[in-house]
């Protein structure tokens, strides 16, 4: 719905949008049968359109684990997601 999934999107504000909760109606959660775990935290999705296409993706190593690692930027960007949830971007950057 944005694009990205953060903490922000687990805020009780987010979570009660229209939208949101009209999907969560519609979300079955399933194990699947290509995980990794423990080794590794893999996950998919399947979404039917509504126009019938089925689209599917699976990540069997998770971003961010020793051999699928986050580049520097990435490491910034998910740093200051996470602490522009308590403190102001300002403060975040400061060393």
């Amino acid at each position: 719905m944005r694009g990205r999934f953060g903490l922000s999107e687990l805020e009780p504000a987010f979570l009660a949008y229209e939208r949101i909760l009209s999907l969560s109606e519609r979300v079955e959660v399933l194990p699947g049968p290509d995980t990794a775990f423990p080794a590794y935290y893999s996950g998919g999705d399947a979404v039917t359109a509504r126009d019938g296409r089925e689209l599917r993706g699976h990540m069997r190593v998770n971003r961010g684990a020793s051999n699928h690692a986050l580049g520097n930027d990435e490491i910034v960007a998910k740093y200051m997601d996470t602490a522009t949830t308590a403190v102001s971007a300002a403060r975040g950057t400061a060393a």
